[in-house]
């Protein structure tokens, strides 16, 4: 069962709590593999499954909507709708 209360973190804007919109996410597995989602029009709720579906142990909804980008081997996977200053790198 994945556990998601948004309202209990604090959060009431309408497109956290209840509406679908892109979203990003980070999950850990239970080995300690790690690994990035991006979805279209979602629900923090659907994300949350998705990611135990994947095999999260541990997820965290990142921020979304134009800031959903996923960038992989020199090319967009998912291609954010705005300039973004944070960004999460991982290299080998």
């Amino acid at each position: 069962m994945a556990s998601v209360d948004p309202v209990g973190e604090g959060f009431t804007e309408d497109k956290i709590v209840s509406l679908s919109y892109a979203r990003s996410a980070i999950g850990v597995t239970s080995q300690g593999d790690i690994f990035l989602v991006t979805t279209p029009e979602i629900t923090v709720y659907q994300l949350a499954q998705i990611m135990k579906d994947l095999g999260a142990y541990n997820a965290m909804n990142l921020d979304g909507g134009a800031s959903s980008g996923l960038y992989f081997k020199g090319e967009y996977l998912t291609k954010p709708g705005r300039n973004l200053s944070n960004a999460l790198i991982f290299y080998k």
